[in-house]
């Protein structure tokens, strides 16, 4: 009878052991599990507040800077240099600006973008045709930075997309150029 007790009391120990520590492991994984939720919040929030103010901003910027220059046209002439503010268009607003004017040179374009508070650039682009003609031609062009899709580069006389970059054809980037027209970049120049 006495190892009957000591056997039981053998097994209460052990169960009291195990209770004990399963207790123990609990506490302790609630605990990381509530430090790892923490951390995982403050993090997503970090990084949502980031993306949030750089998409927010520059949203705010673009609009902010049209609204300006909208109001800057209502001023008197002594003041209007005060509020003119250059905003940076979206790809369909470029496209549409295209559409409804007849701007066939770089200068025309300049002059329409530049009237209306829209930032343009100037890119000379040289090229230089394969042998045998082997000729080089210098193309005026203009470059929007829209705020959908990047540097935007287009040919002022057919209004086409193109992609220069020195070394590389000098091509359509939505549809090909004319015949005879292609050649090697090998020289790229970006005034703002």
């Amino acid at each position: 009878m006495k190892g009957l007790l000591l056997a039981v009391l053998f097994v209460i120990a052990i169960i009291g052991v195990g209770i004990g520590l399963s207790a123990f492991a609990h506490v302790n994984y609630i605990d990381d599990v509530a430090v790892a939720g923490e951390g995982g919040f403050n993090e997503g929030f970090a990084r949502g507040y980031e993306d949030g103010l750089r998409e927010g901003s520059e949203a705010g910027y673009q609009e902010g800077s049209k609204a300006v220059y909208a109001q800057s046209e209502r001023i008197d002439d002594e003041n209007l240099d005060a509020y003119y503010i250059m905003y940076n268009p979206t790809y369909d607003e470029v496209i549409d600006i295209l559409a409804e004017e007849e701007l066939d040179t770089f200068e025309k374009i300049h002059d329409y973008a530049l009237s209306n508070g829209i930032r343009v650039g100037y890119v000379r682009c040289r090229v230089t045709l394969e042998a045998p003609e082997a000729k080089t031609y210098i193309y005026h062009l203009a470059i929007f930075d829209t705020v959908d899709r990047g540097p935007l580069i287009i040919e002022p006389w057919s209004h086409r997309v193109v992609k220069v970059e020195t070394g590389e054809e000098y091509r359509g980037l939505y549809e090909p150029v004319e015949p005879g027209v292609e050649g090697i970049v090998n020289k790229v120049t970006v005034v703002w």
